[in-house]
């Protein structure tokens, strides 16, 4: 890891406690060469987004203080770049924020002294998300998970899924969920999903709601491609990614869903396991 000169701090500038675990931070920088900068996690506008996306590359890490939301607005900055990002945990849900804020202290003393002790930098896969509607194409990158499901509509959507070219189903059900390892434990975990380590190399496919029960949820290998589309026409169906409406989704649009290449290196905890994460979060054995 290259030396820490310039880091970013992404946080709600609302929340008035996060002065506090800033100003915490603040004190390992104190009397260092050190650019830091806040942002603002709730900018919404396009062209802010690219401008700070950009500024990003120069940085050498971003800090989030939240939890997995905030965490995910950070890696919609940074996903075009390579540096870490050191997740402060301070919410209500952190699975992969799961570093307190003494933790963080401790680590970013670390970083900033060119040790490694305390943490490691592990990477995670991206998932890439190619969205056909007529003779438009556009290309999206997931951390969580891709999403074709109905809006309001009364009735089951019907899909199509495909994986390397041939039909695997098709599907009466609210919608169709292709996530990533991390993002077992997001969305596909509250659909019923299975829980995936993050270090493998894998996609989970999994109907929301459906009408049939023996369409059950599946992992396929990393380098296999999911493919949905509506096999009638679906009402009010939209595409969205981590959360995030990207266009609405009708009958003759095709999503292609793909392990990435890409990647993202988020910092963790050394000594803690994602095992030991599970069992604390889900409070396994209380």
């Amino acid at each position: 890891m290259r030396s820490i000169k310039k880091i970013a701090v992404l946080v709600n500038r609302n929340k008035r406690e996060y002065q506090k675990i800033i100003a915490r931070l603040d004190v390992v920088l104190r009397g260092k060469a050190i650019t830091r900068r806040i942002i603002d996690r709730h900018i919404t506008d396009t062209e802010e987004i690219s401008s700070v996306s950009r500024e990003l590359a120069s940085y050498d890490l971003l800090i989030t203080i939240g939890g997995d939301g905030t965490l995910l607005n950070g890696l919609t900055l940074i996903v075009p770049h390579t540096i870490p990002v050191l997740p402060v945990y301070h919410g209500t849900l952190g699975f992969i924020a799961e570093i307190d804020v003494e933790q963080s202290a401790a680590i970013l003393a670390e970083m900033v002294a060119g040790k490694r002790t305390l943490y490691e930098i592990e990477k995670r896969h991206l998932i890439d998300v190619e969205l056909a509607s007529g003779r438009e194409v556009t290309h999206h990158t997931a951390v969580n998970e891709a999403v074709v499901a109905k809006g309001n509509y009364p009735k089951l959507g019907h899909f199509a899924v495909d994986i390397n070219g041939k039909n695997l189903a098709y599907v009466k059900a609210d919608g169709i969920i292709v996530a990533s390892p991390t993002g077992s434990t997001a969305y596909a975990l509250s659909a019923g999903g299975p829980i995936i380590n993050p270090r493998v190399n894998a996609l989970i496919l999994l109907p929301i709601a459906p009408h049939s029960l023996t369409f059950r949820p599946l992992v396929v290998c990393g380098d296999d491609t999911i493919a949905v589309s509506l096999a009638a026409e679906s009402g009010d169906t939209a595409l969205a990614i981590d959360g995030r409406p990207v266009s609405r989704f009708r009958q003759g649009d095709s999503v292609r869903v793909t392990v990435s290449q890409a990647s993202f290196r988020l910092v963790k905890l050394r000594t803690r396991s994602f095992y030991e994460v599970l069992k604390e979060k889900l409070h396994w054995g209380k």
